[in-house]
């Protein structure tokens, strides 16, 4: 089956809040240099109402691009060695984003194993770190408009959300998230074996349709 690469005539999708397209964005596909992988596991960053969001401080210099037009790629560093890829997105003018967490590998194992040696093509790209690294993404990344002319694309290849995804707790905020950190903001393909951590209670919703506070509520 062909493959539709997102263009900017597709940017109303991701002016949406980003709970949805968080949801929308599994079974995607997200294709650069050789390597395709299908987008399993996802997680809803906001603004005002979100803590545990890069937005919520305002504007500063490491954070920029989380308030770039829709489409844009957000990539930070983590630990200092890894990094994270979030896809710019929210309604309105607030800024939002949908960090990649897990992904399995459609095609260009070779390139991914010159990267990065022979592992577990079931984990190779599950976590953000791994996903980012299987695709050789890094902060020289940052601020690429993925709906425009940018190496880094995101497709469809026809496969759905899935109707009923898993949601749950982000993984890995601190205290400082306060109540952001019992939102159930952490979506995934339920027989996926890619997820870089299991759902100890499964909360399943639809994948298109809102729950509750969304990622844009002030």
């Amino acid at each position: 089956m062909s493959v539709h690469i997102f263009t900017q005539e597709d940017i109303d999708e991701f002016r949406r809040p980003a709970t949805r397209v968080a949801r929308w964005l599994l079974n995607k596909l997200v294709i650069f240099d050789g390597v395709v992988l299908r987008i399993v596991e996802t997680e809803a960053y906001g603004y005002l109402n979100d803590r545990a969001s890069h937005a919520y401080v305002g504007k500063k210099r490491f954070n920029a691009t989380m308030f770039a037009p829709k489409g844009y790629l957000y990539v930070y560093k983590i630990y200092g060695i890894h990094h994270c890829m979030n896809i710019v997105c929210g309604s309105g003018e607030e800024p939002a984003a949908v960090l990649l967490r897990a992904a399995e590998v459609k095609s260009g194992v070779a390139a991914i194993e010159e990267r990065r040696g022979k592992r577990d093509l079931g984990s190779i790209a599950s976590g953000p770190a791994n996903l980012c690294a299987s695709l050789g993404i890094d902060k020289d990344f940052d601020g690429l408009n993925l709906l425009g002319v940018s190496p880094v694309k995101i497709g469809f290849d026809g496969v759905l959300p899935p109707e009923n995804c898993l949601e749950g707790k982000r993984i890995g905020l601190g205290k400082r998230a306060g109540e952001a950190a019992l939102y159930d903001w952490r979506y995934a393909v339920p027989d996926s074996s890619a997820l870089s951590r299991k759902f100890p209670v499964s909360l399943r919703g639809n994948a298109t349709a809102d729950s509750g506070i969304t990622a844009e509520s002030g």
